[in-house]
């Protein structure tokens, strides 16, 4: 991340929403404006964005504030070039669960200014902020225009259904397509575990142990659920066998009898890969199950998405400074399991708004502008699968395009170049570099991927490099 002294200046200006608090007499010094402060990067956000009269990166931007004390979050945000918010000059939304608002259109350039109250307590502080012609225009969709976007038919996630046959004729040509039918031909002959092969009886030296014991346990029967219903049902999309859909089904209806509270709960790796292997069969395998049994397993999907949905609200994730597996894996997921329940479950489109909302806010999480990676090179490619499918999901189904308007992706490949070089090990920073001796499978992948889309040779010549000293690739 690049700072400059303006930045310092502004990042002093702007006090602490107090938390909800009425205005001050007089304005603070920078000493009484970072007093309530006790770390460099608290945990939560203690001030409003964009304030201070700061100008907005991007026009519109999206406005967040702090949690307050409220156990049930319910804000109502007003914004206006009108201080005084009169109501024919004013944009007003109410009933927000999360601490966002979206603006939903571009703004004027020029000076705005914007209040948030929980719910029937008083406004707070008046904040502003410029729009001026450094303000990068985007006007991403709102979530109720990505929620009217998902269509009625089915298969919605893996492939398009209108685009189905068409897909299948030029996917079957490409070498991978064999990987695939051949991954989807072991799960066929892969017996499928029971519940009680999530529990570890072992116990640790420590509690600590046993307890990361358990954790491994869990997280391996989730794993194995997953490895097996991908590839089923791509190779489905890919052959129209019904075999691989009808084994599919089979896999997610034993998952669904599996209590979502029980072993399988306690990684949420292995609880979110078995929501969203459910949800994938109920996408794809429709024509291979009774109303019964995709009623049964988009059930259990639901229950498990509305689980996290509700914690990750509980918690503040959209202003929490950083939850590593919610970013890895389970926002993609859960958006993901939105998206193939839309339409079966009425509470999915909350879930979506909530994914959808924060991923614009935020994203990429811990990527700057500069393409860099704040956890390191290694925990980077937790991050890679995530990075592109939710912005593929927004443009396929909107025709926004959030990678072409976030400039971190342009700058990634030098990610790639100077922390962990073709025929190399990684520069050494963060966890788990001390284990990449050479970039091979993720990484190759990606910057195929990174190449493809950013049309960079950089990241193209990465990827023919690898390969050419990885031959086994």
């Amino acid at each position: 991340m690049k700072f400059s002294r303006s930045t310092l200046i502004l990042t002093l200006a702007i006090a602490p929403l107090g938390c909800l608090s009425q205005a001050s007499a007089a304005p603070l010094t920078p000493t009484e404006i970072m007093a309530p402060v006790q770390a460099l990067h608290p945990s939560y956000r203690l001030w409003p964005a964009p304030a201070g009269g700061e100008t907005a990166q991007k026009n519109p931007p999206l406005l967040t504030w702090p949690k307050g004390n409220a156990e049930k979050r319910s804000y109502t945000v007003r914004l206006s070039m009108d201080k005084a918010f009169s109501p024919d000059r004013t944009m007003e939304a109410s009933g927000l669960e999360w601490a966002l608002f979206h603006p939903g259109r571009v703004l004027e350039a020029g000076r705005w200014f914007w209040q948030v109250r929980s719910g029937e307590g008083p406004w707070s502080d008046t904040y502003e902020f410029n729009i001026g012609s450094e303000s990068a225009p985007w006007n991403p969709p709102t979530a109720a225009s990505l929620l009217e976007a998902i269509p009625s038919h089915r298969p919605r996630l893996l492939v398009d259904a209108p685009e189905w046959e068409t897909f299948r004729l030029k996917a079957l040509t490409l070498p991978e397509a064999a990987h695939v039918i051949r991954d989807a031909e072991v799960a066929l002959e892969t017996l499928i575990p029971v519940e009680d092969d999530g529990i570890h009886e072992l116990t640790g030296r420590t509690a600590d142990e046993s307890r990361k014991l358990r954790l491994d346990a869990s997280e391996v029967i989730g794993q194995a659920v997953y490895d097996a219903i991908l590839p089923l049902c791509q190779a489905y999309v890919l052959t129209g066998e019904a075999r691989f859909a009808e084994a599919a089904v089979k896999w997610a209806l034993a998952a669904s009898e599996w209590d979502p509270k029980g072993v399988t709960h306690l990684s949420n790796f292995s609880d979110s890969r078995i929501m969203l292997s459910m949800a994938l069969v109920v996408d794809t395998c429709e024509g291979s199950m009774t109303p019964q049994d995709k009623a049964r397993i988009a059930g259990a999907a639901a229950t498990r998405a509305n689980n996290f949905f509700k914690l990750y609200v509980k918690t503040a994730q959209e202003i929490k400074a950083v939850s590593g597996h919610f970013w890895q894996h389970i926002l993609h997921y859960l958006f993901d399991t939105a998206i193939a329940l839309h339409g079966e479950d009425p509470r999915a489109d909350r879930w979506l708004a909530f994914c959808y909302e924060t991923f614009l806010a935020r994203a990429p999480l811990l990527g700057g502008e500069d393409g860099g990676w704040a956890e390191g090179i290694s925990y980077f490619r937790m991050n890679m699968e995530m990075l592109f499918d939710i912005p593929w999901r927004i443009r396929d189904l909107t025709g926004f395009d959030f990678i072409s308007h976030t400039p971190w992706y342009a700058e990634n490949t030098d990610l790639l170049l100077y922390a962990f070089p073709p025929g190399s090990a990684s520069a050494g920073f963060a966890d788990n570099t001390h284990d990449l001796l050479e970039p091979k499978g993720d990484y190759f992948a990606y910057a195929d991927v990174l190449g493809r889309v950013m049309k960079n040779p950089y990241a193209s010549w990465y990827h023919e490099r690898v390969a050419e000293l990885t031959p086994e690739l």
